[in-house]
């Protein structure tokens, strides 16, 4: 009986320590499949975050081009109304034709008229011309009127005696104007400076 109890306390001893060895290597086991299971799972989220960061980046690009074209329409329009600013010596014979600048697309239709630095409305009196028909056609029945019909550029020219006054036409090909152009700027009348220009919010 003392035998067997020997041999039974010599099992156990050399079992308690391969269990707990065991024991030892499942838990880390189980702790390294949970950390690769969470590790898995990263590149997902990673990836979207990735995806929204482009498309932000993106849209951030678009506004800053828009920005840019504005800037540099800007700037082109104020040195252009400062050239136009000083008036001849007899501004009593100045005509201004309005628009004096347009952005057209194919089909588009645009009125013009004339008057004095003064402000007198010398539509009726003109005669109107146009310097390419095949770009624009143009009306004189009641409000002069151009209607574009192929892309190009046409000058529109209004006379009174010997004083004329022209505008510079612009047709655009497409079914929208690029972005940041103007579609129309009133003339420069002498004796006065334009103080701001606004950008537009488009609808």
């Amino acid at each position: 009986m003392a035998r067997n109890s020997w041999h039974v306390q010599v099992f156990l001893s050399r079992v308690r320590p391969l269990a707990i060895g065991m024991l030892v290597c499942f838990v880390p086991l189980r702790l390294v499949k949970a950390q690769s299971a969470s590790t898995a799972t990263t590149p997902s989220a990673s990836s979207s975050t990735t995806q929204s960061a482009d498309a932000n980046a993106e849209a951030a690009a678009k506004a800053a081009a828009r920005k840019k074209k504005f800037e540099e329409e800007k700037q082109r329009l104020e040195s252009s109304e400062g050239q136009h600013a000083s008036a001849p010596a007899d501004t009593q014979q100045t005509l201004l034709i309005s628009p004096i600048l347009v952005n057209m697309l194919v089909h588009d239709t645009q009125r013009f008229s004339l008057f004095d630095v003064e402000g007198h409305n010398l539509t009726p009196k003109a005669e109107w011309s146009l310097s390419n028909s095949y770009v624009a056609d143009l009306t004189t029945d009641g409000v002069p009127t151009i209607t574009a019909k192929d892309q190009g550029t046409v000058t529109v020219r209004a006379r009174v005696g010997g004083v004329s006054a022209e505008a510079s036409i612009k047709v655009h090909p497409g079914d929208k104007l690029p972005v940041g152009t103007i579609r129309w700027q009133a003339p420069a009348v002498p004796g006065h400076k334009t103080t701001q220009i606004i950008q537009a919010v488009p609808h």
